[in-house]
């Protein structure tokens, strides 16, 4: 287990350095400058091995690399998390360097096809390890199949490509001749300096823009993970354990709300007999992209005890700083059937490689 959860702390370090050694080229070229700082989506692999009730597995922009932990620290104690899972998007990794925007356009499901993988080591000692897979169908808050972006976009590049008539158009406002402007070198850094400011500017509006108005886009995941348990310390002898289904709706309430509405699908086992549970879910956030808070609310039926339970919380999401956020919710799981109740809380943290656009 020990093994497991170090080679997902170097795959994260890896990947980091991977994304902060990378230099700079322009919009046109590669899918990763288009990258905005969206909401991390909830990762099968995780969801999978967790022992909280609730099971809504939220869409949002894909990310070529993501990470999440809870348990993360004992006390004053920063520790090696319990639970912890990555999700990677394989062909846009692999294609880093080299993936366009008009490949992109090509099959943008295929390249928003991710995979996660999980560990979790019980209170038992029971090492769990989960791998998930997941696929957006419907993802309108994503930058890359925004047209009317693309055109300005495009419109950038031609601005680029034309520096001289900038040039040309000042000098007739300046009343200068291109002789005065060729022994005037201060001029040409003057001018300069303010095409820059202009394509920057734009840019910059562009960016503002899209993550005011597509944190809370229209959004349709799909994902399904598979769960097996190993008594064994090194995690050899893996069983199957369990398999679980997730499907997920999304759209915009406002500018500033976001509801959720999904199924969950569970089939697991314990000790020869096979039960299936299943949850019907729905979220409602209100903010903006950097500060939201929700309100949750589930329904759930067990079918290993045939209860019907409910589950009603509330939380927030904050980005910290540049591809770091952190989640918190509490609420309360409710046993309809035999009229219990019980708190529930998360507190999680999650890391995908920041916004970079360009």
């Amino acid at each position: 287990m020990k093994k497991c959860k170090a080679f997902l702390c170097i795959c994260l370090l890896f990947y980091m350095h991977l994304i902060n050694a990378q230099e700079e080229i322009n919009v046109d070229t590669l899918i990763r400058n288009l990258r905005l700082n969206f909401a991390v989506p909830d990762l099968p692999a995780f969801n999978a091995l967790q022992s909280d009730p609730g099971n809504l597995l939220r869409p949002a922009s894909p990310k070529e690399f993501s990470f999440i932990a809870n348990q993360f620290f004992n006390g004053n104690n920063i520790i090696i998390p319990k639970s912890i899972a990555i999700e990677i998007a394989p062909i846009v990794l692999i294609r880093y360097n080299k993936l366009t925007l008009k490949d992109y356009q090509k099959n943008p499901i295929l390249y928003n096809t991710r995979i996660s993988l999980g560990t979790l080591r019980d209170s038992t000692n029971i090492s769990h390890l989960a791998i998930g897979f997941r696929t957006t169908l419907i993802n309108k808050g994503d930058i890359k199949n925004d047209k009317n972006l693309r055109k300005v976009i495009e419109d950038l590049r031609s601005i680029n490509r034309n520096r001289n008539e900038y040039y040309d158009q000042q000098l007739i406002k300046l009343g200068k001749s291109e002789e005065y402007f060729a022994n005037h070198p201060e001029l040409r850094i003057k001018f300069d300096q303010e095409f820059d400011s202009i394509i920057h500017n734009t840019g910059q509006t562009i960016k503002d823009y899209k993550e005011y108005n597509s944190w809370n886009a229209e959004k349709l995941d799909i994902a399904f993970s598979f769960v097996g348990s190993s008594q064994d310390s090194a995690s050899k002898h893996i069983k199957y354990n369990s398999f679980l289904a997730w499907i997920t709706y999304a759209r915009p309430v406002g500018k500033n709300g976001h509801i959720l509405g999904g199924f969950n699908f569970n089939s697991y086992k314990v000790e020869n007999s096979t039960y299936f549970d299943f949850s019907l879910q729905s979220r409602f956030y209100i903010g903006m992209n950097q500060l939201k808070g929700f309100v949750e609310g589930q329904y759930l039926h067990k079918n290993i005890d045939n209860t019907n339970n409910i589950i009603g919380r509330l939380g927030c999401e904050y980005h910290i700083y540049n591809g770091i956020w952190v989640d918190f919710n509490a609420g309360i799981y409710k046993g309809i059937t035999h009229n219990t109740s019980d708190f529930v809380s998360s507190f999680r943290l999650i890391y995908a490689i920041p916004g970079n656009y360009k």
